[in-house]
């Protein structure tokens, strides 16, 4: 090989490890942040200009490594690498003492159960137990859901304080159903109002046309916001609002046998804040 080609290659193979390098630190820059982040954060963050950051950000986001937001212009770890969180000891540990609760929540339903836990704005699933009848909710382990819209956002939505509410609804703004009725902030609170009476709430139609939801949160008896939600869903037309009513009782006392319980008291209940 001529040595003007061997230069060459290795120029190449020097430019694509910089390159590299370069994508990864905006990758940890953004991963190992306190919440989403703007372009100008990246760029102070890693030294890079505004061009390079700006196209080392678009390639991770077509990649799904990262997300970009749809209301506002920053970036937040994708699905990507919330899946690989998914593998964590943490969450790996989370599961194991909670599959025998999601096994037994599944017989007893027969519905596709799902648990999930945080990772802001989101919740992201990290186990599910498919429900045995052909048409049920399909899940995946990796999906993510926004915390301000559905079943689940709201059973971790419900303690936290007001002003965290307030952000992930920046963050997270919320959507119409799938019903096409909409979802008014007004609405929001009483749901959180109530579920913070009743430890659960149920969803009709909110995210998938046809499909209903009933989710609690699970503590660990140490801190004050949920560790992990359990969601148990299914089609309307077998999983209606009676029969998530009617098995609520069941999926509380599981968890309270399982040392999952409720906390006694949650945050101050946005309703008698209002009024007060």
């Amino acid at each position: 090989m001529p040595a003007n080609s061997e230069h060459v290659l290795r120029d190449a193979r020097h430019s694509s490890i910089q390159s590299l390098l370069r994508g990864l630190d905006v990758l940890f820059g953004v991963v190992e942040s306190d919440g989403p982040v703007s372009l100008a954060a990246v760029t102070k963050m890693t030294g890079l200009n505004r061009a390079t950051a700006y196209r080392m950000l678009t390639t991770l986001v077509e990649g799904g490594y990262l997300s970009f937001g749809t209301d506002e212009p920053v970036y937040s770890p994708g699905a990507q690498i919330l899946r690989y969180l998914s593998g964590t000891h943490l969450q790996t540990a989370l599961r194991h003492r909670v599959m025998p609760l999601l096994t037994r929540l599944g017989e007893q339903s027969q519905e596709t159960v799902t648990l999930l836990m945080p990772a802001w704005p989101d919740l992201v699933c990290i186990e599910v137990i498919l429900s045995p009848h052909p048409v049920r909710r399909h899940r995946s382990v990796g999906d993510l859901s926004d915390m301000t819209n559905g079943a689940t956002g709201r059973a971790y939505l419900a303690f936290l304080p007001d002003e965290d509410i307030d952000e992930v609804l920046q963050l997270r703004p919320l959507r119409p159903l799938a019903s096409g009725a909409q979802y008014s902030r007004e609405k929001l609170d009483q749901s959180i109002e109530e579920l913070r009476q009743r430890k659960f709430t149920i969803s009709e139609s909110e995210t998938v046309e046809g499909m209903n939801g009933l989710a609690t949160p699970l503590f660990d008896q140490v801190s004050d916001r949920p560790i992990a939600i359990i969601s148990i869903s299914g089609p309307a037309q077998r999983w209606d609002s009676a029969a998530m009513n009617a098995f609520a009782p069941t999926l509380l006392a599981e968890i309270s046998d399982f040392g999952f319980g409720a906390i006694e008291s949650p945050a101050t209940p946005i309703l008698e804040k209002e009024s007060s």
